[in-house]
């Protein structure tokens, strides 16, 4: 009140309109699910978060056409951000595997057609050994620079972990972090080294073993021929 005039305050009602998102999205924790085939069932339990605002009503999945593998609860609607427990079961008695790393993958479905799952997320199940071929080329090679690219090529029945090491008398010099590469999946892999080209070809190593197994083996890395 000011001098016998009563004041009112404005105020402004503003309507927010809710944004619409273009892509939705969750993700699987963990997003690889590895299981050896040692017992008849294996259950396991799994998240998938919600990585948007907006509520989902989803549906988990496994993309092959199977019947051995259930996944529970089979509906759910997560809240904005939120987090739902799921539980994985693999009855191994009604499935046909193949000697090696088995791989099925994993997505959701949704009355929403932009919902996506981020990353790529997998359930291996491994029975018994198979084949671990692979196949290493040289792409880019540079005495200057001692930088060198290769392309690693799994072309059997297991994952397999590589890296690339250079082997000095007196230690062992990572050149690169351990990547894992899938059967049929191609990697490309950059890395400098240090000592001198003529060494590069027997002191710069490829290593390599079956993901989850503890035995690392080297192979030589093919080098062009010198001018």
């Amino acid at each position: 009140v000011s001098q016998g005039v009563r004041v009112a305050k404005s105020f402004e009602v503003v309507a927010f309109e809710k944004k619409k998102l273009e892509r939705l999205a969750v993700r699987m924790n963990p997003d690889m699910m590895f299981f050896k085939i040692e017992r008849p069932v294996i259950n396991e339990k799994f998240q998938i978060q919600n990585l948007t605002f907006e509520k989902l009503k989803i549906t988990p999945k496994v993309k092959e056409k199977q019947g051995f593998i259930t996944i529970l609860p089979r509906k759910v609607v997560l809240a904005p951000y939120s987090a739902g427990n799921f539980y994985l079961k693999v009855d191994t008695r009604k499935a046909k595997l193949r000697d090696g790393d088995n791989i099925y993958h994993l997505t959701v479905e949704s009355p929403d057609p932009k919902v996506e799952v981020f990353g790529e997320p997998l359930i291996i199940l491994r029975h018994g050994i198979g084949k671990t071929d692979h196949t290493v080329s040289m792409t880019e090679s540079s005495t200057e620079t001692k930088q060198a690219t290769i392309l690693v090529e799994n072309t059997g029945d297991m994952l397999l972990e590589f890296q690339v090491v250079e082997r000095l008398p007196l230690k062992i010099n990572s050149l690169s972090k351990v990547f894992l590469v899938l059967p049929g999946e191609k990697k490309e892999i950059s890395f400098k080294y240090s000592v001198s080209d003529v060494m590069a070809k027997n002191a710069v190593l490829l290593r390599w073993r079956i993901y989850r197994e503890k035995e690392w083996k080297e192979e030589k890395l093919p080098w062009p021929e010198s001018d």
